[in-house]
Parts: structure tokens; sequence; C-alpha cells
């Protein structure tokens, strides 16, 4: 009974996802709080407010109409493919101790682990399916404003209007 009640407590003061790297999902951005680096529809990349050394390239993806940010991503090439594991290894005990257990999806093409909460989602994965490098990333996901996203684009097709910010 004592470990269910800390079970329980433990899922309710849980800290909830908001964003990472200084950047929040679901904030409006301005230029004035990141740089970006270049444009591709409304996928920035850019250089965060706050960077890792573990990882060198940063992403997000915003909302075609309402431009908030329902995507964060931070990726690093590793030439080891051990060295990649590692490192997700080390950022999921982190993330754990922050948010909660991740699951494991060990039989997909390479093992990935997640966390949900409250419509969103972290994705952590060492992506070794080329034999030269490993490819680490963490992706921090609004499943919300990703709908809205998707909605947003059949707006502005539907008025053939071009997605691009």
């Amino acid at each position: 009974m004592k470990y269910t009640i800390i079970f329980i407590a433990s899922l309710l003061f849980a800290t909830q996802i908001t964003g990472a790297f200084g950047i929040k999902l679901g904030e409006k951005i301005t230029l004035d709080k990141i740089k970006v680096l270049n444009i591709q529809k409304n996928t920035l990349n850019i250089i965060p407010p706050k960077t890792l050394p573990i990882f060198d390239k940063y992403k997000i993806k915003i909302t075609p109409i309402s431009k908030k940010v329902y995507e964060i991503k931070a990726s690093k090439k590793y030439e080891n493919s051990d060295k990649c594991h590692t490192e997700v290894k080390k950022i999921k005990v982190i993330l754990e101790n922050k948010y909660g257990k991740f699951n494991t999806d060990l039989f997909a093409v390479y093992p990935f682990f997640t966390y949900e909460k409250n419509n969103k989602k972290i994705i952590l994965e060492c992506n070794d399916n080329n034999i030269d490098y490993s490819i680490f990333t963490i992706i921090y996901t609004d499943k919300k404003l990703e709908k809205k996203a998707k909605e947003e684009k059949i707006i502005l097709k539907s008025k053939n209007i071009q997605d691009t910010l």
C-alpha cells in the first residue's frame, strides 16, 4: 500500500514536458530569442539559447499560420556507434529522473526510447543504420500542436497560399 501511494504521488507530481534548450513548446518564436541558420518550409535550423556539447545541430518546427513551436530536435553524428549509445543512455537516465520511466522499443530498426505525457512526447534514439556513423537524436513534440500544424497546412493549401515562413 505504501509503495502504491508513493508511485501515484510520483505520477501526479512528475515534471511536465515544456521544451528544451531554452525553447518552449507552444511559444511563438522571435528572431531576438534564437539565431536562425536557415529555413526549410516550417523547419528552422537554429542555434538555440541553450546548447549542449553532445549535440551540434538543432531544429524547430513551427505551425505555418500561428507560428508556434511544435517540435524541438537536437542531433549529433558520431563516428563510433558505442559512443552514440552511451550518450543516449546518459541522457535517458537524466530525463527519467526528471520525467519518469521511458518506454523502450527494441523491435524497431534501431532501439529508441519514448516518454509521453499530456500530449507531449520525447524520443531518444541512436540511429546506427549507416555503417560509417551513428546519429544521436532527441525530439520534443507537442502532439496537439503537431495536429494543428497539419490542419493549418490544409487551410493554406485550400487558399492556394504557399506553406513557408
